[in-house]
């Protein structure tokens, strides 16, 4: 039974008892004066507060001037006044000016019937606000009436506290597009809270809801994956969780997330009691992210990590293994950059994408693996014919002019293939094999490509060890400089030396050859570049301090390091550092190196050339350099490639260029060394031809620095 239908028993009870103490005076008085009938109605009263008190429950009597004649004891644990200290207030004085109406019109219903009639209002606490209650009233004998004090105010903050966390619910339902239901798993019977309707695209209550009608709004391709998620949870008693996608009313469609638990309810049936929450756009920007997360974002292409992802997954289920993996890069990119800029280098960049797509089909696909390198992964392989089909197509297409921001620019390409062979294979190690493929293509020249085959590891691994021992050597200082005279042809005078780098490695002294295109694949040009140069200086100023010989030395430097920013900046300093002047040295660059990265390198030399350094170009006759080009490049010598020289002096074909060289140096007020001289009949010819310098074997090959100390002080090469 309720506590308020308990207090109002006990009301009717106390009204009772308070009927049967009056109609009790009332016969003993009947023919008594006033004053006997008085004294007997007060001691009837007396009886009834004593009863009163007993009850042990907050109480009032007031009489029809709202004056109290009667507080109980245990109002005073509720209101904090003593009762005495009531006794002939106004009952509004304890009221709260808003609720005072409304207790006028509880003792008004009690003048006008004899029922037990309630109210809520406020009652002042001594000392401490006011504090809500209930009151129930009913009529005593003698025009009383009798109040029932009930205290309300805990279970008024509940109710207000339910609103408040209803309310904050309904806000967290709205800003969440969170959901509430609950199903019976026994009737089937189900609940949805208003914004579940709404995130079904319905009017709240505008349908009974039910799990049939959930599944006929799933989309179909989700629509079992849902059922047995469902069927799944009731048989296992387990969570339930699961994403699926939903068709509005208005046929758009939306992916909602719902997550529910098993419960018990009062009655002992199973409820799955849950939410709902839509997550269109979060899903949109997980795609989205996950999209720049896989896919390069200058080309749209799989990037590096979707490639590995793809290439693993057609592993695992391509029982026959017909897959190759193409690695490409593009040949003079960064000439490119250089000459165009970024920009342009992107738009080749993206313009190379678009037309190896085109050259696939639908079961393949290209990935950009960063850089200007490239990936192709084909599937259904046939036979190798095919691949190698696809790689002369992308070679050809790649070969031909790309339009970028109005100049024509022309790249090529080289290609490395690695065809699955057997079930060991991972994608790591096809592009591994790919990799070291497209290693062995570029060493073959431009526009080629090489199928990897089992020797090339053994290749690879020499080439990796060697890279370690690079890096070792350059931390404990194993490179040496060796020079090599260059000699007036007519006299026999040393007038320069080459500073020529050497590894004295614990396997012996390496010549640049054997190492140089491999610190120029791995980052280590720079490096040695500038390790070299260093030494060269030092050591220079060395041998003019101990031998007085004038001489210039001569240094080969990188296209790589030509492009440095403060590559000029920090040539000079190290001159200063070691007391040279600008005439002491000269810098060489080969032909190839000069053609490849025109304008970078010919503002390099420009500024350069301003500090008053020679500047010669190595092993020329190799490259494309044309009589125009070299009119506007800041050079004071052409070096002729020994490649000429050696088929002296019986080739007529080979004399022929060598004397169309020397004559273009004149022209152009050149000085001119010829290469690899090794025979004094080459000697001969050349002096005949106006060649000035010669430098070779015939003269003396690359020595140590103690030994050119000797040569530039105590003799004179013949």
């Amino acid at each position: 039974m309720l506590q308020n239908e308990v207090l109002i028993i006990i009301l009717l009870a106390v009204l009772g008892t308070a009927t049967i103490l009056g109609i009790s005076a009332s016969k003993r008085t009947r023919t008594s004066d006033k004053e006997s009938s008085k004294l007997v109605s007060a001691t009837a009263l007396t009886h009834l507060e004593a009863c009163l008190d007993a009850a042990n429950i907050p109480m009032l009597i007031i009489d029809q001037n709202l004056s109290i004649s009667y507080a109980s004891k245990s109002l005073q644990n509720l209101i904090n006044f003593v009762p005495k200290a009531l006794i002939g207030a106004s009952l509004l004085e304890l009221i709260h000016r808003e609720d005072q109406e409304t207790a006028k019109e509880l003792i008004l219903q009690q003048n006008q019937a004899h029922e037990v009639s309630q109210a809520d209002v406020k009652l002042r606490r001594a000392g401490d606000g006011w504090i809500r209650v209930r009151a129930y009233s009913g009529r005593l004998p003698s025009n009383l009436i009798l109040m029932l004090i009930q205290d309300v105010s805990l279970t008024e903050s509940l109710r207000v506290q339910l609103e408040i966390e209803h309310a904050k619910i309904e806000i967290a339902e709205r800003v969440a597009n969170l959901g509430l239901w609950e199903r019976d798993t026994s009737t089937g019977q189900e609940v949805w809270s208003d914004q579940t309707f709404k995130i079904y695209g319905l009017k709240p209550g505008s349908l009974e809801p039910s799990y049939e009608y959930l599944l006929r709004i799933v989309h179909p391709d989700d629509r079992d994956r849902v059922d047995s998620a469902y069927r799944d949870s009731i048989k296992a008693l387990s969570a339930y969780d699961v994403s699926y996608r939903i068709l509005l009313p208005d046929s758009s469609i939306r992916v909602v997330h719902s997550k529910a638990q098993i419960v018990k309810g009062a009655d002992s049936h199973l409820l799955l009691t849950g939410t709902v929450q839509d997550v269109t756009e979060q899903k949109v920007n997980e795609e989205s992210l996950l999209r720049q997360a896989l896919h390069d974002p200058l080309t749209g292409l799989p990037n590096r990590v979707m490639l590995g992802q793809q290439l693993e997954k057609l592993l695992a289920s391509n029982r026959s293994r017909s897959i190759a993996v193409l690695f490409l890069d593009l040949d003079n990119f960064k000439a490119v950059n250089d000459n165009l800029g970024h920009q342009a280098g992107d738009s080749l960049l993206v313009a190379v994408a678009r037309r190896l797509s085109a050259n696939l089909r639908p079961t393949d696909f290209a990935a950009r693996f960063g850089g200007d390198e490239f990936t192709v992964v084909v599937t259904k392989v046939k036979s190798i014919d095919y691949v190698v089909s696809i790689a002369k197509r992308i070679i050809e297409s790649i070969s031909q002019p790309f339009d970028i921001a109005g100049e024509r620019v022309y790249t090529s390409t080289s290609i490395g293939i690695a065809l699955c062979s057997s079930s060991e294979d991972s994608a790591s190690s096809l592009l591994r094999k790919a990799d070291i493929a497209l290693y062995k293509s570029k060493s073959l020249g431009r526009g080629t490509y090489v199928i990897f085959d089992q020797s090339m590891e053994q290749e690879a691994s020499e080439i990796l060890e060697l890279e370690r021992n690079l890096r070792t050597a350059i931390q404990n200082d194993q490179f040496i400089v060796h020079y090599q005279p260059i000699v007036d042809a007519a006299t026999g005078k040393v007038e320069m030396i080459e500073a020529l780098l050497r590894w004295n490695s614990p396997n012996g002294i390496l010549s640049p050859d054997k190492f140089i295109p491999i610190a120029e694949e791995v980052g280590l040009i720079n490096t040695l570049g500038e390790l070299v140069l260093n030494k060269a200086c030092e050591q220079t100023a060395y041998l003019k301090a101990t031998t007085g010989a004038k001489f210039i030395t001569s240094i080969n430097v990188s296209a790589k390091q030509l492009r440095q920013p403060h590559f000029t900046n920090n040539l000079e300093s190290m001159l200063h550092k070691y007391d040279l002047q600008p005439k002491d040295v000269q810098l060489e660059i080969t032909e190839n190196a000069l053609v490849e990265e025109v304008e970078c390198i010919t503002n390099a030399l420009k500024e350069i050339k301003t500090l008053g350094i020679r500047i010669a170009i190595d092993d020329f006759g190799t490259g494309y350099s044309s009589l125009s080009y070299l009119r506007k490049l800041p050079i004071d010598l052409i070096k002729i490639d020994q490649s000429f020289v050696k088929m002296l002096p019986n080739d007529e074909e080979h004399r022929a260029i060598i004397y169309t060289i020397i004559s273009l140096a004149c022209s152009l007020d050149l000085e001119i060394i010829a290469e690899g001289v090794e025979e004094k009949s080459q000697r001969e010819i050349l002096l005949s031809m106006g060649c000035k310098f010669i430098q070779g074997n015939l003269i003396s090959h690359p020595v140590d620095l103690e030994s050119i100390k000797l040569i530039l002080g105590h003799t004179s090469p013949k």
